[in-house]
């Protein structure tokens, strides 16, 4: 019992010597380049990830608070997404991160689809553009 509790602790604290990490999936160079500004610019604390080898090493190396992710993305989009998301619900590391996608407006099935897959949420583009800074605002509360 005792070696299991310290082993728990030690897991703990190994989540909070990682860097926190904001991941983004998006493969709109527009659509980044918004998401960037509302950012700063060249902040460190965002990942922006085009396969699906860069997200699960990001899985493993940071401490993910968020992750943004464009449903449409060419590699990573539909289907792959919700086997992404399914890997980030099932790391103990990272479970908990606000997974927030969007789409299409006229694509509700898959945006239902991600909600059922373990998206936090799933909101048609334009809504995810006047969300975006509330989102932000409150993860970067989180750093």
């Amino acid at each position: 019992m005792y070696i299991f509790a310290v082993d728990k602790i030690l897991k703990k604290m190994s989540l909070f010597q990682k860097e926190k990490k904001i991941l983004v999936v998006c493969s709109d160079l527009i659509f980044s380049g918004q998401i960037r500004s509302f950012f700063k610019l060249k902040d460190e604390r965002i990942e922006f990830l085009e396969n699906r080898n860069e997200f699960q090493n990001a899985l493993t190396k940071f401490h993910v608070i968020l992750i943004l992710f464009d449903l449409h993305h060419p590699s990573l989009g539909n289907r792959e997404a919700f086997s992404l998301i399914k890997e980030v619900r099932e790391n103990p590391e990272n479970s908990s991160a606000l997974a927030v996608s969007w789409g299409a407006h006229t694509e509700n099935t898959l945006l239902k689809s991600a909600l059922k897959y373990g998206f936090d949420k799933a909101m048609p583009r334009s809504s995810f553009v006047r969300e975006l800074p509330k989102i932000i605002n409150k993860t970067l509360l989180e750093f």
